[in-house]
């Protein structure tokens, strides 16, 4: 055949395109925050403008945030009600499908482009993000997936290209999405490692998540570095308790001590490798 014999494809049909609409709303983006009224990072650093999220704060705290975020939508729950793993399940219990990313998240990444840029590709348009974020709620709805997320690493040399999906597993806390009627509940009594919680209970109601390795929304810093948010609490004795519960309620070989990695950096002494037992 010659090479003037070949001739692009057909358009894929429509109808076969899969769920995703551009501009159509497949969750709502809720940012819990706790303590952080003049440093959301998810909006100061122009990741997605006020309009594109929701911020869940205490009623003893939004005042305070509405002073220098006036024009976000808020989510306001009872100042009694503390801890990360309490604002996850409001945010679930009010909002549907929901995608809920960190207040200190700041980088969203394309990990695709890293041959002409060895950190990969920043997306630095909020409508950009958007469409990532929505694109990913749609590919779980039509795959009826509960949980899921993009790749936990931070550094495109943890990226490999022939496997640019994840279908079983750990998903990072942030973004995480959750859709409605995922029988995923969280206990007050995990302070910190509520995205691990999460990862567990949906393997042991559905096994399957959808994590796109390929993308990756992350900060610069972390729970340990940032003042505000779970800092206040999330102490390497609070790491150690969540670790016990963690195996004690979904079985010791499923959470194991993770090692260090080459070029991981920072290295948390109390992390763990989630592993679903059958696969």
């Amino acid at each position: 055949m010659d090479r003037d014999d070949i001739t692009a494809p057909e358009p894929i049909p429509e109808e076969l395109q899969g769920g995703w609409v551009p501009g159509e709303t497949y969750c709502q983006v809720v940012v819990p925050s706790h303590h952080r009224p003049d440093k959301v990072d998810v909006l100061d650093s122009g990741l997605l403008r006020p309009d594109q999220i929701i911020l869940c704060v205490a009623d003893d705290q939004v005042d305070q945030y509405r002073d220098k975020y006036p024009d976000v939508e808020y989510s306001v729950h009872p100042a009694d009600m503390i801890g990360l793993s309490l604002k996850r399940g409001w945010i679930m219990e009010r909002h549907g499908n929901v995608c809920m990313l960190d207040d200190d998240a700041r980088v969203a990444v394309n990990f695709e482009s890293y041959a002409s840029n060895p950190n990969g590709y920043p997306i630095t348009d909020p409508d950009e993000v958007m469409m990532l974020i929505q694109r990913h709620a749609a590919s779980m709805l039509e795959l009826g997936v509960y949980l899921g997320g993009l790749s936990s690493y931070n550094d495109v040399r943890s990226y490999c290209s022939l496997r640019p999906f994840k279908l079983v597993g750990y998903v990072r806390g942030t973004p995480m999405f959750i859709m409605a009627g995922s029988k995923i509940t969280f206990t007050p009594r995990i302070v910190g490692k509520t995205d691990y919680w999460a990862s567990a209970m949906n393997a042991f109601h559905h096994r399957m998540t959808f994590v796109d390795l390929r993308y990756t929304i992350h900060s610069d810093g972390g729970a340990f570095v940032n003042e505000g948010g779970t800092a206040g609490h999330r102490t390497t004795a609070s790491e150690n308790r969540d670790n016990k519960i963690l195996r004690r309620t979904f079985g010791s070989d499923t959470f194991q001590k993770k090692k260090p990695k080459e070029f991981a950096g920072t290295f948390n002494q109390e992390g763990v490798t989630f592993r679903v037992p059958w696969g």
